[in-house]
């Protein structure tokens, strides 16, 4: 004999059993309290728990007892407070272990409480973490997609051979100020490269200058930059180790920049008249930024994004931090701290701390 299942009576609704003292909605009396709660209220305790250390750090080093042999020294009040702000955001923020501590570190040397000298230390010398931070910058720059962008539009407003060799020389060499690489310039430059040869698929001999300008000027133009090779950096130190002045950002700018601009361009018009015949130079060139975003991966069209006007504000804000060094005193090595971390931020950057390190050569 078999038995038949039967469809649930009208009127009658199945639940699932629910233990004793829950409610069916969350909130209710009766609700045992969710992770998220907790979690929260144990994040609200240690906040206030932090509010009151750091408001006894001010009071041991500000207070009626300031300057006394039992008062707290002001400078370990600010590594205090500094260290507890650290501990409690590497607990309950959802930033980087790396990103943090970093932070911290940049933070006490900018109060005076760390020297700039103990800092580079701890990875030999300063010359790394200014390398290291020009590659965190530069990776936040490249991945807004600014550089193909303003590339792009230069180029479109080229009307001949010359002109298009010429203005993609131009922007080339400005690159040695924004990566510290050429293999890291020449990632940049390859999308706009791929997207001039496509729109320029008619045009072969045209489109061989450009392949050789691209690589030629990418090298002579790394001297334009205290930041263009790491060899500028190494030979600096080299000078201040045998006891003669080193080179600074603004000071490696005025004999290299001169350089770099005449040599690249040089380089620029000998390609162009070994590789292309008088009628490829005299053709008129009709490169439409449409035509180009048709290969090109990157908006090149519309206002900028946010995240471009913000790398393209901090590049000039680093540049012009760099060039005035004796001015505000800030280490260049410093400066590249503040804007890695600026462009590695969350919410504000545009690239992870940590992927950008796993990029640095």
């Amino acid at each position: 004999m078999s038995i038949k299942p039967t469809a649930p009576r009208a009127g009658f609704r199945y639940t699932a059993q629910r233990p004793m003292g829950q409610s069916a909605e969350p909130g209710k009396a009766g609700a045992a309290p969710s992770r998220w709660s907790r979690q929260n209220f144990a994040r609200i305790i240690a906040a206030l728990l932090l509010l009151a250390f750091l408001a006894w750090c001010a009071y041991g080093a500000f207070g009626p007892a300031a300057g006394t042999a039992q008062a707290l020294p002001a400078q370990g009040a600010l590594t205090l407070a500094v260290f507890a702000v650290a501990i409690w955001l590497w607990i309950f923020s959802p930033v980087g272990d790396t990103f943090i501590a970093l932070g911290a570190a940049v933070v006490l040397v900018l109060m005076g409480v760390l020297p700039e000298a103990e800092l580079f230390s701890s990875l030999g010398e300063d010359t790394i973490w200014l390398l290291l931070a020009a590659f965190v910058i530069a990776a936040g720059i490249t991945a807004t997609g600014l550089a193909t962008r303003a590339a792009a539009w230069i180029a479109a407003g080229a009307n001949t051979p010359r002109q298009l060799i010429h203005l993609s020389t131009g922007v080339l060499v400005a690159t040695a100020f924004a990566v510290p690489s050429t293999s890291g310039r020449a990632a940049l430059a390859i999308p706009v490269f791929i997207a001039l040869a496509e729109a320029l698929a008619d045009r072969r001999r045209v489109v061989l200058a450009l392949a050789l300008v691209f690589p030629s000027v990418i090298l002579l133009s790394a001297v334009a930059s205290y930041l263009g090779a790491g060899a500028h950096l190494i030979t600096s130190q080299i000078l201040t180790a045998s006891g003669h002045e080193g080179f600074s950002f603004a000071g490696w700018l005025v004999y290299g920049l001169p350089l770099a601009f005449v040599s690249s361009h040089l380089c620029a018009e000998l390609v162009l008249w070994m590789f292309t015949r008088a009628e490829d130079r005299a053709q008129p060139l009709a490169v439409s930024i449409e035509r180009l975003q048709e290969h090109s991966p990157v908006p090149l069209t519309g206002p900028l994004t946010v995240g471009q006007s913000r790398a393209a504000l901090l590049v000039a804000a680093v540049v012009a931090l760099w060039c005035t060094e004796p001015l505000h005193q800030l280490h260049p090595a410093i400066v590249a701290l503040l804007g890695s971390l600026l462009v590695a931020s969350p919410g504000y950057g545009s690239v992870g701390l940590a992927k950008a390190l796993k990029g640095v050569p």
